[in-house]
């Protein structure tokens, strides 16, 4: 099976493979390409931490596409505002008190959850080896399938 880069033809079967980041994954996924083409996909509001702060804010569109907020927005009161709108769409029953996912890029087995009502706290000194913190919708069958 072989893929097309401009003009370069690649097999993806002998391509050897690379490890790349998530936060090289949220990036990459935020960049349109030189004809204006972005990427469609359904992904929940992630902001992407460096050093304790928020440095970006990825989201999808209306239309499907993955989109980056303007750096205006990445006031902590808007994350936790928009983080608990997202909550709040979902209702109590399908989200008990989670509404946001931390992702620690050195060890994802330490993911941790943040309650409703410690979103702002956290915030303001976020885990230094985070590096996403992220939108949480807890999936159908509930936290602790699959």
């Amino acid at each position: 099976m072989a893929i097309k880069r401009g003009s370069e033809k690649l097999d993806i079967l002998t391509e050897p493979p690379s490890s790349k980041s998530w936060r090289w994954v949220c990036e990459s996924l935020q960049a349109g390409t030189s004809q204006g083409d972005r990427c469609n996909l359904n992904m929940l509001d992630t902001i992407m931490l460096a050093n304790g702060r928020p440095v970006s804010w990825a989201f999808t569109n209306k239309s499907g596409q993955v989109l980056r907020k303007g750096d205006n927005k990445l006031r902590i009161e808007n994350i936790a505002k928009q983080f608990s709108r997202t909550a709040s769409t979902y209702g109590k029953k399908k989200n008990p008190d989670s509404i946001a996912l931390v992702v620690l890029e050195n060890d994802p087995s330490r993911n941790q959850f943040v309650k409703a009502d410690e979103v702002l706290e956290y915030l303001r000194a976020p885990s230094a080896s985070a590096i996403s913190f992220q939108s949480f919708v807890p999936p159908k069958g509930g936290i602790s399938s699959g």
